[in-house]
Formats: structure tokens, sequence, C-alpha cells
């Protein structure tokens, strides 16, 4: 007896507040946030729609509440998507951003881009076959090569002859396939280290190990009809076939 009598007790303030269940929800295409409603206090399914940088779209489970005769659903704006390398793509995959310097990669479907500052550099140097640039000044190749010594007067860059082996530091003795012969390109060797360790050697190809980055004064020269790109590394001005891994050079 006392069961029923605390049913009708319950039932009573149902009714006082509006009587509206579940059962009196409408149709998903009736509700959305502002849309007015008649039953306050009542909380009904929804199916939030959320967008995609790629032209997709996602669902996910919540809910809307009547509140003051309109109805509360969460609603999920357009996403802030990257302008550079926009469209689907394929999770992994890069491509440049098209400033010449920062890299795109896909993440979850989207396409997000590095921010690195590039170089208005003007126009490319011209190739100079059999010679680099050792602390401002040419240096003659392959008689020579640059010593950037970074334990020896403050990381001073010295041109040496190639006999030289006292450098303890990092070696370049190119940057442009015109200094190397034999149908060679200039490379940076694959390296291990987090960061580009700016050596330099010629070579039959860099495109046989993701760590090795190919050098480059002209477009033509670069393997797989990358663009010479320059780029500001660890403070070094450097032209490479495809830009550098912005990661690898902060």
């Amino acid at each position: 007896m006392r069961g029923l009598v605390l049913f009708f007790a319950v039932a009573s303030i149902a009714v006082a507040c509006g009587g509206a269940t579940a059962s009196d929800c409408p149709a998903q295409a009736q509700l959305g946030r502002g849309v007015a409603c008649t039953s306050p206090g009542l909380t009904c399914p929804y199916t939030v729609t959320i967008p995609g940088c790629n032209g997709a779209s996602s669902t996910s489970a919540s809910s809307c509440d009547c509140r003051s005769g309109l109805w509360n659903c969460p609603e999920v704006g357009p996403p802030k998507c990257p302008t550079d390398g926009g469209g689907a793509c394929v999770d992994g995959t890069t491509q440049p951003a098209g400033d010449g310097c920062n890299t795109c990669t896909c993440m979850n479907g989207q396409w997000g881009c590095t921010l690195m500052d590039c170089i208005d550099a003007g126009p490319p140097p011209s190739s100079d076959p059999g010679q680099i640039t050792c602390a401002g000044a040419p240096c003659s190749v392959p008689a020579h090569y640059c010593c950037d010594d970074a334990t020896a007067d403050g990381g001073t860059e010295k041109c040496v002859p190639a006999s030289t082996s006292a450098c303890g530091g990092l070696r370049r003795a190119c940057d442009e396939a015109a200094d190397c012969g034999g149908g060679q390109v200039c490379c940076i060797p694959p390296n291990a280290a987090p960061f580009v360790a700016y050596n330099a050697q010629c070579a039959v190809t860099c495109k046989n190990d993701p760590l090795s980055y190919q050098l480059c004064k002209t477009d033509q020269e670069c393997e797989n009809g990358l663009t010479c790109v320059t780029q500001v590394c660890h403070g070094k001005e450097i032209r490479s076939c495809g830009p550098l891994p912005a990661n690898r050079c902060q």
C-alpha cells in the first residue's frame, strides 16, 4: 500500500512539471539549437554531426534539453582547416606547403603544416661548379673542403686542404651536383641525430635513405622531380631539394 501511495506521489510531480517523457521527443530533424520547444525539462537524444577538413564528417551521440522555450543542442561548427595543402589526404603522407620551405603532413584525415620562417632570398644563386662558400668566401673543391669546427674558435668555418684530417666538426665538400664528377650528386649524409648535421659530400644518390638530403643550386639537378628551396637550419642558410624536416632544423 505504501508503494502505491509513493507511485501516485511521483506521478503527481511529473504531471505538475508538464508530464513530458522521452516518448514526447520530436524527430531529429525538428531538433536544433534555438528551435522552439514546448516541454520544459525534457531531454531528448540528439546526434551531433562533426564536419572535417577534407569534406567528410563524423557523428557523436548527445542530447538536447528544452530550456526557456528553446532547444539547447550541442552544435559543432566548421573546423579551422589549414589552407596549405588542403583537400582530402591519406594519413602519413606529406607534401610541400607551397611557400618553398614548410611541409604539410596528413594526420587523422587532415593536413597540418609546419610554420617555419622562410627566407625571401630573391633569385636563387647561380651554379658555380668547383666552388662552395665557406666563412662567406669562395672555397675551391675538391682540392679543399669547408671545416665547420664547433669545438674551435666558437664554431668558425675554415677552408682547408682536402688532405687536412684535423677537422673535429662538420665537413662540406660540395653544395650542388656540379661540384661532383661522374654523374654524382651532393648529399647531406644520413645521421641519426635529432637535428640535421650539415656535412656535405658527393654520392651516387641521396634518395636511398630518408635521413639523407640533396643539396642543390638548380631544380634540374634534384632527384625525384623535387624543387630546390632555401631555408635556415640551425643558423645555416641551406639550399636543398625539397624542404628539410622542420623538426630537425629547430
